[in-house]
């Protein structure tokens, strides 16, 4: 009988462990399924607030691309506001340098091939320079250049010996003959 109880304790006793045991794991499961839970709602959070992030910019982007469109248009149109197709047309034409406009359609209904002579603040007409008549090149002439003057002769009556001037500073030895003979000399003397 004794034996009995001690069996039955220990039936109850593993009984009360596995009980506890299934408890522990229905709470441990429990907080890992509200730690999962937890960390999709963060995630979904984070997500949603990249996404609505990212929509702002776009929007802004978008914004800030129609701000610099509109101000680009106002800079290109602003200039010929007002203006007929008939000035375009006339407009074709660019001034030059001095003043002088081409290639534009002039008052008697050319075709822009001749030059619109105006005059430029000096008080000057101009014609573009491509279009100046040129004077035809004529080779030059003998008689366009003038005679070079004459050396001077040298005078070789003279009996006076004539000064030499040594190459080799600080050596005074007397003129060798050609040039070449004295600088082998030199190299002798030297060495």
């Amino acid at each position: 009988m004794e034996r009995m109880r001690i069996l039955s304790a220990e039936k109850a006793r593993k009984f009360e462990q596995a009980e506890r045991d299934s408890r522990s794991h229905a709470l441990a499961y429990e907080k890992g399924m509200e730690e999962a839970r937890r960390r999709r709602a963060e995630e979904a959070e984070r997500r949603r607030k990249g996404e609505e992030e990212r929509r702002q910019m776009d929007q802004e982007r978008a914004a800030n691309r129609e701000r610099k469109l509109k101000a680009m248009g106002a800079r290109e149109g602003a200039w010929d506001e007002g203006k007929t197709a008939e000035d375009e047309r006339d407009r074709r034409g660019f001034r030059g340098v001095n003043g002088g406009v081409y290639g534009a359609r002039n008052a008697r209904g050319g075709d822009g091939d001749e030059p619109i002579r105006e005059h430029a603040p000096d008080g000057a007409s101009h014609q573009h320079p491509q279009q100046q008549k040129k004077p035809e090149q004529v080779p030059p002439t003998a008689a366009d250049f003038p005679a070079l003057p004459s050396a001077p002769k040298l005078d070789t009556t003279s009996t006076e010996p004539a000064t030499h001037v040594s190459l080799s500073p600080g050596l005074n030895s007397p003129p060798i003959g050609k040039w070449d003979d004295e600088m082998a000399a030199l190299d002798e003397k030297m060495g």
